[in-house]
């Protein structure tokens, strides 16, 4: 049973509506245009302001933020965005298998996986959640399954303190292909 509920699931259930709702949303996009087109949409809804860019400093670091969702009662989510881009309609059909895997679970290189291990921890206020935000283009034949599952693994999101959310949906310029996300989130404490 997942022990999170409101606004931190209602936040993560919006970014995943809104994502849902862009027919731009295709394959051929970048993190700091998703991160953007965010913000924006949550903030002009009123549900749950939204910020990007500079100015997203984690606390003591020059290390910046992705995206800094605001909640109720002071609260906010401190959200690492990655594009994971498997196959997709623009791709004519070639899998983009090395930068994807290297994209996502590399050690050395600005990675969800390094967002996980190294960034999401400089959050300090118990108060806050910290998250990892994946938007994956695929298809049922060529599945970012293994890639999104060995992240999971490898960055420990299947604990009792991460709750996840995940969304799939056709690719707006071809049913071929799919689009999803997955959000992971945890409450920061003093033991993260």
């Amino acid at each position: 049973m997942n022990r999170y509920h409101g606004p931190i699931l209602d936040a993560a259930g919006a970014i995943l509506q809104e994502l849902r709702e862009c027919r731009w949303l295709t394959g051929d996009i970048y993190e700091d245009d998703c991160n953007l087109e965010i913000a924006n949409r949550l903030t002009a809804r009123a549900a749950f302001p939204a910020r990007t860019g500079a100015g997203n400093n984690y606390p003591a670091s020059r290390r910046n933020c992705d995206l800094i969702v605001s909640l109720p009662e002071n609260r906010r989510l401190w959200l690492e965005t990655k594009v994971a881009w498997w196959i997709w309609p623009a791709s004519d059909g070639a899998i983009n298998r090395s930068l994807c895997t290297k994209h996502m679970i590399s050690r050395t290189d600005n990675s969800a996986y390094c967002d996980i291990t190294e960034k999401l921890p400089l959050v300090a206020n118990g108060s806050d959640f910290a998250g990892q935000l994946v938007i994956g283009f695929d298809s049922e034949e060529h599945s970012l399954d293994k890639v999104v599952y060995g992240l999971a693994k490898d960055a420990k999101l299947g604990g009792p303190n991460w709750m996840r959310l995940y969304d799939s949906w056709p690719n707006p310029e071809d049913n071929a292909y799919r689009v999803r996300a997955w959000i992971w989130c945890r409450e920061v404490t003093s033991a993260c």
